[in-house]
């Protein structure tokens, strides 16, 4: 067995110890989870994550992994939609800024931008900076 597995069967043991015997799965693949998406970023398959899991001491199949896995990422999902939801869609623009959702690229586009007025602070500041010298 590779180095990367043993560390990441220890890490896996590591926080199943500090969780109570009568855990939910669910419970225990929300503690690890971390740790399973940086496995899953280092090339890991399910079935390698579900080895080394059991190897930890987590008695799970490949089945309730896969699904529990599946439902624990999308509860994520809809809490950071819902969160998203709160916060407003449409942020302020500024001279630095990120067009982040359609609504908000819709709102720049419909802008009326007043030309002149803009030629006008642009003249005024370089007459304040040619006094200045």
């Amino acid at each position: 067995m590779d180095e990367t597995r043993k560390h990441y069967q220890a890490l896996f043991e590591q926080i199943l110890t500090t969780l109570e015997i009568s855990a939910s799965t669910a419970t225990k693949l929300r503690k690890l989870l971390p740790i399973i998406e940086e496995r899953f970023g280092n090339g890991a398959t399910y079935r390698l994550i579900v080895e080394d899991l059991n190897a930890a001491g987590m008695s799970i199949s490949y089945g309730v992994f896969t699904v529990t896995l599946s439902r624990i990422r999308a509860g994520r999902r809809s809490a950071q939609k819902s969160k998203a939801a709160r916060s407003p869609a449409v942020k302020q623009v500024e001279s630095v800024s990120l067009v982040d959702s359609p609504t908000a690229l819709r709102s720049i586009r419909d802008m009326t931008i007043d030309l002149d007025a803009l030629r006008e602070e642009g003249l005024a500041a370089r007459r304040k900076s040619r006094t200045k010298r």
